[in-house]
């Protein structure tokens, strides 16, 4: 939803403009794993009620660290009644390091007041982490 730093920037600015002085928000961020060359063409279906097929799989996936986006390209499948209809979709992935997200929000006017682990228990700043929250409120 946020494709890159300038946007990312933009909705924290909107963030800060919306808190009260008191107020605060939880931002949950996570780091893609890479996609499993595995995965690729691998199909998932499944048949609700109404007898449709629905199929998704991972066309093709690309990674740039340095930028740290992840495109992949899904495709969907619904097979119903002798007709069927097949969409390619782009999804984007953008994610933030630690230290990356703490200098976004300060430059958004937001200072970071927690930062917790995917349990919601308070921790230090881990680089290595993969799923993390942070709490951030109005810098005053």
């Amino acid at each position: 939803m946020l494709p890159d730093d300038e946007t990312a920037l933009r909705a924290l600015k909107r963030i800060r403009r919306h808190l009260t002085d008191d107020g605060s928000a939880l931002v949950p961020l996570f780091i893609p794993a890479p996609t499993d060359p595995h995965q690729l063409g691998r199909v998932s279906e499944v048949v609700p009620e109404d007898g449709a097929i629905l199929r998704c799989s991972v066309v093709s996936a690309e990674r740039d660290e340095d930028a740290r986006i992840q495109h992949s390209v899904l495709r969907y499948e619904k097979h119903a009644d002798g007709a069927s209809v097949v969409e390619d979709r782009t999804w984007l992935l953008h994610w933030y390091t630690q230290s990356g997200f703490r200098k976004l929000a300060e430059a958004a006017g937001l200072k970071v007041a927690t930062m917790q682990d995917k349990h919601g228990r308070e921790t230090s700043p881990d680089e290595d982490a993969t799923e993390f929250k942070f709490i951030l409120q109005p810098a005053l």
